[in-house]
């Protein structure tokens, strides 16, 4: 189980009107899930903190190799308000079969799952309620 740290924002953003017409990828919310990593300790320092651009180093390698890991897991809100997320078990075990093929080390299926759970509930103001709409 993660020790997840959370340092909420003193300059929360206004949040948007609740609209479908909202686009993937146009807002982001007040926090961000971050974690470390390093060969000897794992994984660790998992944190929630503002949201805000991060330093690389200009030797990093994502700059000349491009490994990156994306997973579209969706939090939405039901019709009596409660928010939900689809199988993000399944979510967790196909972010661990990349990092895999992509030679990264991968993260837990729980640690994954503990981590979104608490950003989505850090962020649950966000969570649109219009029928087809979720936070991504």
């Amino acid at each position: 189980m993660l020790d997840i740290k959370i340092t909420l924002t003193n300059t929360p953003k206004e949040k948007p009107v609740d609209s479908p017409k909202m686009s993937f990828g146009q807002i982001s919310t007040d926090h961000m899930f971050v974690m470390d990593y390093n060969p000897e300790q794992g994984w660790h320092d998992a944190r929630i903190v503002p949201y805000a651009p991060f330093q690389l180093d200009p030797a990093c390698v994502v700059f000349h190799y491009a490994q990156e890991l994306f997973e579209g897991l969706k939090a939405y809100r039901t019709a009596d308000n409660k928010i939900q997320l689809f199988r993000p078990e399944c979510n967790g075990q196909r972010m661990i079969d990349s990092s895999e093929r992509m030679c990264i080390p991968p993260v837990p299926v729980e640690d994954f799952v503990q981590a979104v759970k608490a950003l989505v509930e850090v962020e649950k103001d966000w969570v649109p309620s219009s029928e087809g709409t979720s936070l991504y």
